[in-house]
């Protein structure tokens, strides 16, 4: 059975952290920089690590799922 979660800690790279960074911010924007429990979300930079890291790997994910899609586009 294929790994259904390809990107679940890959080498961290400095791109995706920083693009995890941006989502992260614009995630906040959208709910007002408040949590699930109407709390202020706390800073990316104030995430515990593995949290950051859920952030990147999925940043990645989501990236190469789009770059992938444009590829499969540029075929037809």
């Amino acid at each position: 059975m294929p790994n259904p979660y390809p990107y679940k800690n890959l080498e961290e790279n400095p791109f995706y952290m920083e693009l995890a960074k941006s989502a992260y911010g614009h995630y906040g924007a959208v709910v007002d920089f408040k949590n699930f429990q109407g709390n202020p979300m706390p800073s990316f930079d104030e995430l515990p690590p593995n949290i950051r890291r859920a952030w990147h790997d999925a940043t990645r994910f989501a990236y190469n799922q789009g770059a992938h899609a444009e590829a499969e586009k540029g075929k037809q």
